[in-house]
């Protein structure tokens, strides 16, 4: 019983270390200059359209004091898709969020198109986020999901913009992305003490009888 015991303490004591992990995966893209129309962000694919490195510097900062970031609608009228070159090994069964920073390019808000973005990790479904009419400042969009076993075996983060008006060459626009863990409960650490604690006491009463 007692090795039992200790068993699922280590179990909860190494979920507790992966689920505590710091941030797996973030970039601001302030490492790539503004006005790269049709550009490819470094650390980033882009694929079936195109996307638009903008902000801090250049003749689109829409956002100003946040750097670089990313109109998902390029300059040629088909919004593009981003996956990340960073291959990531989660763990099955520990819950993750990806979060980010979102707004949208004022051409598209003034002429009241609605703009989409999914997005996800590796062969999950994708989450949806769509936006119509324009945002003066950034919101912040976090999505969870459980990590399965084809998660453990490697994926990445994607994004993949899209709208009613692509001809307008603008799109949603994102920044400051990340990926990272779920904090386990902070009553956890105290229940993985206390079945120790119990555990030692019960083996003591065992001995004394």
């Amino acid at each position: 019983m007692f090795r039992k015991m200790l068993l699922t303490v280590a179990c909860l004591a190494g979920f507790a270390s992966a689920a505590n992990a710091a941030v797996l995966f973030e970039d601001t893209f302030d490492s790539n200059t503004a006005d790269q129309l049709n550009g490819t962000p470094t650390g980033w694919t882009v694929s079936q359209g195109t996307v638009d490195i903008i902000g801090a510097g250049g003749s689109f900062d829409w956002y100003p004091g946040n750097g670089s970031y990313i109109d998902m609608n390029g300059s040629t009228g088909q919004s593009g898709r981003m996956d990340s070159t960073t291959v990531l090994s989660l763990v099955e069964g520990v819950t993750y969020q990806i979060s980010f920073l979102y707004g949208n390019n004022k051409n598209s808000a003034d002429n009241g198109s609605t703009e989409t973005l999914d997005f996800g990790f590796g062969s999950h479904a994708a989450a949806q986020l769509s936006l119509t009419g324009g945002l003066s400042t950034f919101l912040v969009m976090t999505y969870t999901f459980v990590a399965t076993a084809a998660d453990a075996a490697g994926g990445s983060l994607y994004f993949i913009g899209g709208g009613t008006n692509e001809a307008d060459n603008g799109g949603i626009i994102i920044d400051d992305v990340a990926l990272s863990s779920v904090p386990i409960p902070g009553a956890l650490p105290l229940l993985v003490t206390g079945l120790v604690g119990v555990g030692v006491l019960a083996r003591k009463r065992r001995r004394a009888v």
